[in-house]
């Protein structure tokens, strides 16, 4: 039961919870019950279907959230460096925890949200991604500002903070549940890196780590710009499009964006008609290499315990989307998808398009070089 709420299968959940004995509260070995996978997919319908079984009581409910403390918790030791700075740095500690909240206050308004106490594929895909490009971002610079949206748990902002000696990292979100694990998460590495500082609760980048609130429906005229914005599966419904891409338009003119190719609700929007409309173009998209997907939770690359807590990583397909704003004026056509007017650098929609159709193939490749240990 517990794959079948990870994989979103919402008939065979229906299925098995049409029987009495189950107790979709009962934990696994990872110390996550039924409801928590269920609730952790994002999909209303399959917590839906979790929270309706008899055994989801609400006093039992209740009696689990009382009872929920600090050990109600799991800390990933992840390795997700390269084979040569495996040899300088330490792994990076990443903490989450069980989603307890009932799914109507999680899903119906951010400050409700509770996904960001979860680790999730999208934001290791993106950490691994932004790291290949780490000896890049320094060039012809002294220092990097970097915010990452929706942090969560932090996992892609701490790698970058860890990987580039020069770098200033700000982790944003609008939940403070999330908000209070990240700065857990970055106090817990700042002591392993030796990060100097505190740990700032604004966006002014005056030392290495900040832990901010964002509000994206806020107006931002007084916080200073960063040279890049990064976002791990940040779009889950139309009603946050705009917001999302004024905050991303407001503070910088580098966008690094990892998500799965299907399944969010606004994201097609989100990417091929907001951003371009704000003056970004389509720099570059990819869908994520195998490289990027194997296991990070050991140094030798076990994949057993990892596709327990991450199924989604060969299940899914991810992409990988850089956007750049333009010197000059943007304008997207809404009939073609085609942006007129952009840099020669960019990427026209109509290419971009073609790399999405191949994607699926050359993600059943790179699954199928993960699943076979060949990495």
């Amino acid at each position: 039961m517990h794959y079948a709420a990870q994989q979103e299968q919402s008939a065979c959940l229906a299925l098995l919870c049409s029987e009495e004995k189950i107790d979709v509260l009962t934990k696994n070995e990872f110390g996550r019950s039924i409801l928590t996978e269920a609730i952790a997919t994002g999909n209303g319908q399959i917590a839906t279907i979790a929270l309706e079984h008899g055994s989801a009581t609400e006093e039992r409910l209740i009696d689990g959230i009382n009872k929920c403390s600090d050990d109600e918790e799991v800390i990933h030791k992840m390795f997700l460096f390269t084979n040569k700075d495996k040899n300088e740095l330490p792994p990076l500690f990443i903490r989450e925890l069980v989603i307890t909240k009932k799914v109507d206050e999680t899903f119906d308004s951010a400050a409700g949200d509770r996904t960001g106490l979860g680790v999730w594929s999208a934001s290791l895909i993106l950490a691994r991604w932004l790291l290949s490009m780490k000896d890049n971002f320094m060039q012809n610079k002294k220092e990097l500002t970097c915010i990452e949206l929706g942090a969560g748990c932090g996992v892609p902002g701490l790698a970058l903070a860890a990987a580039i000696p020069e770098i200033k990292v700000a982790l944003t979100d609008f939940s403070e549940d999330a908000l209070k694990n990240a700065k857990f998460n970055a106090e817990k590495n700042a002591q392993i890196y030796d990060w100097k500082g505190s740990i700032e609760n604004n966006l002014q980048f005056e030392n290495k780590l900040a832990v901010a609130q964002l509000d994206w429906f806020s107006h931002h005229q007084e916080i200073k710009q960063c040279d890049l914005i990064i976002g791990a599966d940040l779009v889950y419904s139309p009603t946050l499009v705009p917001a999302l891409t004024r905050t991303i338009s407001t503070f910088t003119s580098d966008f690094f964006y990892v998500a799965p190719a299907h399944g969010r609700a606004g994201a097609d929007h989100f990417l091929n008609v907001a951003l371009p409309e704000a003056g970004f173009i389509f720099h570059h998209v990819e869908p994520a290499p195998a490289a990027f997907l194997s296991s990070p939770l050991t140094d030798n690359g076990d994949d057993d315990p990892f596709l327990l807590y991450f199924p989604d990583i060969l299940t899914s397909s991810f992409l990988l989307h850089r956007f750049s704003k333009t010197k000059k004026t943007t304008v997207s056509s809404t009939t073609t998808g085609e942006t007129v007017g952009e840099e020669d650098d960019g990427m026209k929609n109509s290419e971009k398009k073609n790399i999405i159709i191949t994607e699926q193939q050359h993600h059943q490749d790179d699954a199928s070089t993960v699943a076979s240990g060949s990495l």
